[in-house]
């Protein structure tokens, strides 16, 4: 037998008291638009949000620390995200895959890294157009941007001292 999670919230808080999302707690709940994360949330786990459809819209706050693997895999209908500045880790394996609607990316976080001989968190999403670094970034992980075959231009800030390896590989599209 399979056991199916029928999640039927729209919008949905998450209270002060919680500091993490476990592995699947809002996995398939297809009917979710939109969710607020507390800042008192440090890590969003593996696969957390993955396969709500329906979600178009999430802010991660400045407490979250890490995002597991697959946390946002085929939120069809998210448009845009902000990574901020304190998140350290990205889980293994495309974090995003998936999300075929994403066209915007707010890049923020200064001292994440990405493991290279995993899919980066947003591999071959063709969907994105635009994807900007904040002005405290210092360091480009390698792979961030690897396959965005759909983005056209970036802007580096000038506070840059590193970029990664593959960081913008296969951005065919990349003209500026």
């Amino acid at each position: 037998t399979t056991n199916t999670l029928i999640c039927a919230c729209q919008n949905t808080t998450i209270p002060d008291s919680v500091t993490s999302i476990g592995f699947e707690a809002f996995c398939g709940c297809e009917s979710l638009t939109s969710i607020t994360i507390p800042d008192s949330v440090t890590n969003i786990g593996d696969s957390a949000f993955s396969s709500c459809e329906s979600l178009t819209s999430i802010t991660i706050p400045d407490s979250v620390t890490s995002i597991g693997t697959l946390a946002f895999r085929d939120c069809k209908e998210l448009t845009s995200v902000t990574i901020p500045s304190s998140v350290k880790s990205i889980g293994l394996g495309g974090t995003f895959q998936g999300c075929t609607s994403l066209k915007l990316v707010q890049w923020n976080a200064i001292n994440c890294t990405i493991d290279i001989n995993s899919y980066p968190p947003f591999y071959n999403l063709s969907s994105i157009k635009n994807f900007t670094f904040g002005n405290n970034v210092k360091s480009i992980p390698a792979c961030l941007c690897c396959g965005l075959s759909g983005l056209t231009s970036i802007t580096i800030p000038d506070g840059v001292t590193s970029i990664g390896s593959y960081a913008f590989r296969s951005c065919s599209s990349l003209t500026s």
